[in-house]
């Protein structure tokens, strides 16, 4: 098991090094295959995009992901679920909670909260 956390003075160079250079977590090693068994991780601080004007997620959004070796040695994910709070084009906000079991796409219905409080389910 490893702690992992933003490395002090790091530059990213492009968008996705912004955003992993803000999570937190921990990861689980599997000791023979050194693969990742089970990965979490939450953004430590807010992440924005065009200054926050078009996406703004809140600090506090985390993932949680799983996987399992199989027989043949090949790792397949398990689980994979995702909890988070943006602001989205500042038209609205939204909360959104989605799990993922297994290699399949069985997704549970996530629940969008508006800033009016309207609930929406995706089909």
């Amino acid at each position: 098991m490893f702690d992992f956390r933003p490395r002090p003075g790091f530059k990213p160079s492009n968008r996705q090094e912004d955003l992993i250079s803000k999570l937190v977590g921990v990861a689980w090693i599997d000791p023979a295959d050194k693969q990742v068994m089970r990965l979490e991780g939450r953004l430590a601080e807010g992440f924005k995009m065009a200054g926050g004007l078009l996406v703004n997620l809140r600090p506090g959004a985390a993932f949680v992901m799983e996987q399992t070796r199989m027989v043949e040695g090949v790792w397949l994910p398990r689980m994979a679920q995702i909890n988070l709070s943006v602001k989205v084009l500042l038209f609205g906000a939204a909360t959104i909670t989605r799990r993922s079991n297994g290699a399949t796409t069985n997704i549970s219905p996530a629940t969008l909260v508006t800033t009016n409080s309207t609930h929406l389910r995706p089909k």
